[in-house]
């Protein structure tokens, strides 16, 4: 899985890719194998960081968490925490429906 970084009035940096990528790879492990491609978009205002991944999915999802705060740390652990919780609701779903699916076959044979 390839991550693209896209800093917007900011340079960013090894240690804030390092960070990133990290956070991201502990998100993005909960449900392996469906991901397909993956941009994080970092904006530095005048006093605030804004941080927006944007998830591609194999299942046509597109999953999108956004965060901001004046620390940049704090929002990248505001952003895992979004984007954990969005691919956690997706797996759910995807594992729901495929029981769903063996539960009716035996009824109906």
């Amino acid at each position: 899985m390839d991550i693209s970084f896209t800093g917007r009035h900011i340079e960013i940096t090894d240690d804030m890719r390092a960070e990133l990528t990290r956070k991201l790879d502990t998100a993005l492990r909960i449900f392996q194998g469906i991901v397909r491609d993956v941009r994080v978009i970092v904006t530095k205002n005048t006093y605030l960081f804004e941080l927006e991944v944007i998830v591609e999915s194999r299942t046509h999802k597109t999953l999108t968490a956004l965060a901001s705060d004046k620390d940049y740390h704090t929002a990248v652990q505001q952003l895992e925490e979004k984007l954990e919780q969005q691919m956690r609701r997706l797996k759910e779903k995807v594992e729901d429906h495929h029981k769903h699916g063996r539960e009716l076959a035996p009824d109906n044979a």
